[in-house]
Formats: structure tokens, sequence, C-alpha cells
């Protein structure tokens, strides 16, 4: 919140369910992935609004596998980003 975030989400807690609430059921334009884990890969693309972009920067042990709803992806166009070391351009 000092930094500037205008609400917290605890990853553990119903995420996805408290990002839909928070955001009128939208999602968020952008969500980014920083811990590299399989759940949290899933909890981030669920996040994102039609159209929204999903960045993952946390690295994962090698040979990790996120699932991902592949319906959603391209009717939703919704857009993953793998950025190593968070450099990320959202235009």
């Amino acid at each position: 919140m000092t930094l500037g975030a205008t609400h917290i989400v605890n990853a553990a807690k119903d995420a996805v369910e408290r990002i839909r609430e928070t955001t009128g059921g939208m999602g968020v334009d952008v969500a980014v992935e920083a811990l590299g884990k399989p759940q949290t890969f899933m909890q981030c693309t669920l996040s994102v609004r039609d159209g929204g972009k999903a960045v993952m920067i946390g690295p994962s042990q090698a040979g990790s596998v996120g699932e991902i709803d592949i319906n959603r992806l391209f009717r939703r166009k919704i857009k993953v980003i793998g950025s190593y070391g968070g450099r990320i351009f959202l235009k």
C-alpha cells in the first residue's frame, strides 16, 4: 500500500475470487506471477480481464508445468508473457 497499491489480495485465500470481486467481475489489466509455481501461474491467468496480460517473472524448477484453460486463452484474448528479470513492456 505504501508503494501505491489500491488493493491487496492474499494469494493463499481465494485470490482469483477476490480479484474478480474487487474489479466488478472483470479482472485486472495486468497480473504478475512472481513465485514460479504452477498454482500461482493458473491464478495469474484467471485473474486478468478479457484482453489482459498475465506476466510470468518467477523462475520455476526445471520441468515445471502450469495449466491454463486453452479456450479461455483464445476466446478472451488473454496474453501470457514470460519476462526474465521482470522487464515487461505493457504496450
